[in-house]
């Protein structure tokens, strides 16, 4: 009997041990997870504040130009320079400043809607093309621009082939579409109809400004980027 109670005692000893070696285990593997996901967090802050400072000095290298030659602008001044490096303590930093007029301006979409009756609109006219010099089909080519133009419009009327609140709030977490013109071209992640291809394809052959039209190239491009030729748009 004493024997039996022995036996007892030492499995349940084996066995709160064991237990306690999972939980421990578990600890463990939790602890190193979040660890993880903070280290990237933080170098991804970081790496986003060593963005905002290239585009702080970008902005002051633009203005000291704008100073020195206030009517005109080439690839002879400091702006234009390529290979810009800034050291850093576990790295550096790359940094090219490209002229954005070059590239079609996002917020121009709807320049001129209302003037276009039945038709469609030069702009939207010249960002289909423009997707479809990227490699997206003429039907996805339209339904993204439908998308777009229902994003930086004032109303909350869709589009045929656009998509406005409705869609937006079926989405998981739901949002609302901005109806205002876009702060950055990261803002098409949340339109619909978009895809990591479209906007990895589009990105470098657009910009996102406040202007309400869109201008001619008045500086030259560097040669390396044809993107920024393709959609071409006469002074409006």
């Amino acid at each position: 009997m004493i024997n039996r109670q022995r036996g007892v005692a030492l499995l349940m000893v084996l066995f709160i041990l064991a237990l306690m070696m999972i939980l421990a285990s578990a600890m463990t593997e939790r602890t190193a997870v979040m660890y993880q996901h903070t280290a990237v967090t933080l170098d991804n802050l970081q790496a986003r504040w060593y963005a905002l400072a290239a585009e702080n000095m970008a902005a002051a290298l633009l203005q000291r130009d704008a100073l020195d030659s206030p009517s005109q602008t080439n690839l002879a001044q400091t702006w234009a320079q390529e290979g810009r490096r800034f050291t850093l303590d576990d790295g550096e930093i790359r940094a090219t400043i490209r002229d954005g007029h070059a590239c079609f301006n996002l917020n121009a979409i709807n320049h001129r809607a209302d003037e276009a009756g039945d038709g469609t609109p030069y702009p939207t006219d010249v960002f289909v093309r423009l997707l479809a010099l990227l490699g997206e089909p003429p039907l996805r080519a339209s339904q993204i621009a439908a998308a777009l133009g229902d994003w930086t419009d004032s109303d909350g009327q869709p589009r045929l082939n656009g998509a406005e609140d409705e869609v937006y709030m079926a989405q998981t977490p739901g949002y609302l579409a901005a109806n205002q013109p876009m702060q950055d071209v990261s803002e098409l992640r949340l339109l619909a109809g978009w895809t990591p291809r479209s906007i990895s394809a589009c990105s470098p052959s657009s910009a996102s400004s406040r202007m309400t039209c869109c201008r001619s190239m008045s500086t030259p491009c560097a040669p390396p980027r044809p993107p920024c030729w393709w959609p071409s748009f006469p002074a409006i």
